[in-house]
């Protein structure tokens, strides 16, 4: 097999994982580690003469980091690719990989018990029971089967989740860029129309930044939930903030405190009892971590074997 003559490999503090299996693939391996997401921390002198680049972290990957001269491969352990210009550096020659479908267990789990604990009150009802409370009057919930849900994306982790949903007894409607067997594909404007639930989870592109506005967000039914593991930036965010405060007993959540719209807003959003974030965790399984470097280490064999 062949070998990429230099490595760089870029992952969280106190993990060698990536760099364990670029030693297997690559002459010469350079590690370098970030304790967060989005620190900055490589320079272009950091990719001279680098054919490989793999990368656990989410950063602001710019063009003029890379030496382009050298670079042939780039390979994502995860799945969202936001934070690379995948068509620049395709056009150069270099092949970008990322690893689909690995999380959407886990992020679809995480999301349905995102949902069960608003729609049941689950956090309150245990806190106020342990308080000493009596009585159940004020804990009545709904259950899954009841929800219209409209699904924003039906990729991997929107088209599970649908699923689930829909095996509850739920009803489905979605806006993707394909049809989708057993589901209903709506516009834009009418997914929201009637629906107790609305999930998010179309990635992140130019054009459906800030695509979810208040002509969406004013049709959903009242106390609805919105699900939205994926870039808050897909949400026009002061439209959510007003519908937020319009409508105290909606809830919204998202998973992963980073990005544009998170730095530009989260003060604002952070004071609102009726939004929920989580730091990015969706993924973050036990089972889930083996899986991903497995197909780390599988995209770079068939990249190498041609």
């Amino acid at each position: 097999m062949k070998k990429f003559k230099k490595t760089l490999v870029y992952e969280f503090e106190g993990s060698t994982a990536l760099k364990d299996i670029a030693t297997e693939f690559s002459d010469e391996v350079i590690h370098k580690t970030a304790p967060d997401d989005y620190k900055d921390l490589l320079k272009p002198e950091d990719f001279v003469n680098v054919e490989c680049f793999l990368t656990d972290v989410f950063d602001n990957f710019k063009n003029d980091l890379f030496d382009l001269d050298s670079l042939k491969y780039v390979g994502a352990n995860f799945s969202d690719l936001a934070m690379f210009d995948v068509d620049f550096l395709q056009s150069k020659g270099v092949e970008v990989k990322n690893i689909k479908g690995q999380a959407t267990e886990p992020v679809v789990q995480f999301m349905l018990s995102v949902l069960l604990n608003v729609s049941r009150k689950t956090t309150e009802s245990l806190k106020f029971a342990k308080d000493g409370g009596h009585g159940f009057s004020d804990f009545k919930g709904t259950e899954l089967g009841s929800h219209t849900v409209g699904v924003y994306g039906l990729g991997s982790i929107g088209k599970r989740f649908a699923e689930i949903m829909q095996y509850f007894g739920s009803e489905i409607k979605h806006t993707s860029q394909t049809e989708k067997d057993g589901f209903t594909k709506v516009s834009l404007d009418q997914l929201a129309n009637n629906s107790d639930v609305l999930v998010v989870t179309v990635p992140l592109t130019e054009k459906i930044k800030a695509s979810i506005t208040t002509d969406v967000l004013a049709k959903l039914n009242k106390n609805a939930v919105i699900l939205c593991p994926t870039r808050l930036d897909v949400i026009n965010v002061p439209d959510l903030i007003s519908y937020l405060k319009d409508n105290q007993k909606s809830t919204f959540w998202m998973d992963g405190n980073h990005g544009d719209a998170w730095n530009e807003y989260h003060e604002e959003l952070l004071k609102l009892d009726n939004f929920l974030v989580t730091p990015g965790n969706g993924f973050f399984t036990e089972e889930n971590r083996p899986r991903a470097l497995e197909l780390t280490k599988n995209n770079l064999i068939n990249y190498l074997n041609g």
